[in-house]
């Protein structure tokens, strides 16, 4: 990880919100192609609530959701440096974990639970991407992967149609600087269904 960088002010990795209408905060000068861990936040363009919904504190996730969430899953075979850690999918929103290169080369995280990546797979069709792998090239094929896929969906499977794009334009990133931050990101995402309620993007609280 890079070392001596500035802390954001007012940066709130506990609530993560994604912004629509302005850049997501980043850390002036930071490398985010380096080896590193990331806490990445998407949220549906409107907050349309398109992935399910919250039931007894447990994300019970529809055929949309589940779709998003396969995204996901399928991220490290385009990029070979990348790893997955801690996801939840909620109505309108993902929260996850990622990790650029292997971890042990940014700092000793436990690696329990790591989805370590895969390589190429020529008969499912995989093929690894090529170029550097910045979060903003993770996220935005993450985007245009899931969108090409809801929207074949809508046509196909009657899904409800989106207005304009399915994600917003800009999401929450947070550079996660060591085991401890890595816990309680954990734990954030893990209890975060529970949480719904409290949620600043359930409409309820908007």
């Amino acid at each position: 990880m890079a070392q001596h960088t500035p802390t954001i002010k007012n940066e709130t990795p506990l609530a993560p919100r994604a912004h629509s209408r302005h850049r997501p905060p980043r850390l002036p000068g930071y490398d985010y192609s380096q080896a590193g861990a990331y806490f990445i936040t998407l949220c549906t363009h409107h907050r349309m609530l398109l992935f399910g919904q919250i039931e007894n504190g447990q994300m019970r996730p529809n055929n949309a959701g589940l779709m998003v969430a396969d995204v996901w899953e399928t991220l490290p075979r385009l990029f070979p440096d990348l790893a997955l850690d801690g996801f939840t999918i909620m109505p309108n929103h993902i929260h996850g974990i990622l990790f650029i290169s292997p971890p042990r080369h940014a700092f000793p995280f436990s690696q329990k639970g790591l989805a370590l990546p895969v390589g190429d797979d020529p008969r499912s069709g995989h093929i690894r991407a090529k170029g550097p792998h910045t979060i903003g090239n993770i996220v935005g094929a993450f985007k245009s992967l899931s969108t090409l896929r809801y929207i074949n969906n809508v046509k196909t499977s009657h899904w409800p149609s989106f207005e304009g794009r399915l994600w917003q334009p800009n999401y929450y990133e947070h550079v996660i600087r060591n085991e401890s931050n890595l816990t309680q990101i954990r734990t954030y995402i893990a209890n975060n269904p529970a949480q719904w309620s409290l949620d600043r993007e359930n409409p309820i609280n908007f």
